[in-house]
């Protein structure tokens, strides 16, 4: 615990040095130029808003490093916010997916897992991802589920086109246990996964589903 509330000291003064909030529209401004000079490895930064998400991204050429190293890449046990290396950093795939530690605490992704209950989803508001170019994108959540950690068909990433992208989505939205109320894979080009342990049961997943306002 100890060890976690130094990591957690770190966000913090990482977010209140590099971070900061347009005054008109409250979406968060990234320094990245400052980011990057600590780790190379920030892509972006992932925030909800009244929670305590307000983390860098990172990604490394394989799913494994960060579960144990910090976004100032050193070693550490409670790991860091990641990119799956199958995405496209710049977001020209289908499929962003981001991964946190869910730790009991309530730190990391935790408050991820709340969001598979519907009342709790009710509650939750636009997200923003920033990538390191600076640009802010809103995301407005889609559903939310619980998948076992074996289930290889619940994050995809390549698909033969629209159609087929489509369909895939409009089935997480079928098996997630809360959703939107106007949740639809129509027209639907590109979506945003938050992922983290869920303790429902062992080695559950709890995945939130999310697109871009602006398409």
């Amino acid at each position: 615990q100890q060890a976690y509330n130094a990591n957690e000291e770190e966000y913090t003064e990482l977010a209140e040095a590099n971070v900061t909030e347009d005054t008109e529209t409250g979406r968060p401004i990234v320094d990245f130029a400052a980011l990057q000079l600590q780790n190379p490895e920030i892509v972006g930064w992932v925030q909800i808003p009244g929670t305590v998400v307000n983390y860098p991204v990172t990604q490394h050429a394989d799913n494994d490093y960060y579960l144990n190293h910090s976004f100032l890449d050193r070693y550490d046990e409670f790991g860091a916010v990641f990119m799956d290396y199958r995405s496209a950093s710049d977001l020209s795939g289908w499929n962003t997916v981001i991964y946190g530690h869910h730790l009991q605490n309530g730190n990391m992704f935790a408050k991820v897992a709340d969001y598979s209950n519907q009342a709790e989803f009710d509650t939750l508001q636009n997200l923003y991802y920033v990538t390191s170019d600076g640009t802010v994108h809103v995301l407005v959540p889609l559903c939310c589920m619980v998948v076992n950690g074996y289930d290889v068909d619940s994050i995809q990433f390549d698909f033969s086109d629209q159609a087929a992208f489509e369909s895939y989505v409009q089935s997480l939205i079928d098996r997630s246990s809360a959703r939107s109320a106007t949740a639809t894979a129509s027209g639907v080009s590109h979506i945003y996964m938050l992922s983290t342990c869920s303790y429902e049961h062992d080695n559950d997943r709890t995945i939130l589903v999310c697109v871009d306002l602006n398409g």
